[in-house]
């Protein structure tokens, strides 16, 4: 195995595990705009909701980021990242055009992240993990 094939995976997974990381920062010090955002949306529970999102984000994020547990991780986060793009981007509501475009951008956006995430499920942690 190359060198190159050896650190790809775990770069992508610290990459992947900052930006679940600085997010759930992001949405934990701005608690009461976070919750009022989902209520707008008619999320149920917003405050529950909002704290389970946290908790998978932060742990997800862990077992990414130490390669242990990544592929249980992974599946969360890919859970946690469809359920809120339906709710939050949901472009196909959106009469505006610009608006919907930007919906639908965000909405791409989080779908290439959940490709990330899928492909660490299917090709685990790589070699520089705890797991190993």
């Amino acid at each position: 195995m190359s060198l190159g094939e050896a650190i790809a995976p775990f770069i992508g997974r610290v990459i992947l595990a900052w930006y679940f990381l600085s997010e759930a920062y992001a949405r934990a010090i701005s608690w009461d705009g976070t919750v009022s955002l989902l209520a707008l949306q008619d999320v149920p529970a917003p405050a529950l909701l909002h704290f389970l999102a946290l908790t998978v984000m932060v742990l997800g994020s862990f077992a990414l980021l130490l390669g242990f547990r990544a592929r249980l991780g992974a599946l969360g986060l890919f859970a946690f990242v469809i359920a809120s793009n339906v709710v939050m981007n949901d472009f196909w509501n959106i009469a505006d055009v610009i608006e919907r475009q930007s919906a639908f951008d965000a909405f791409a956006r989080n779908l290439a992240v959940g490709g990330g995430l899928m492909m660490v499920m299917g090709l685990g942690p790589g070699r520089i993990a705890l797991e190993r």
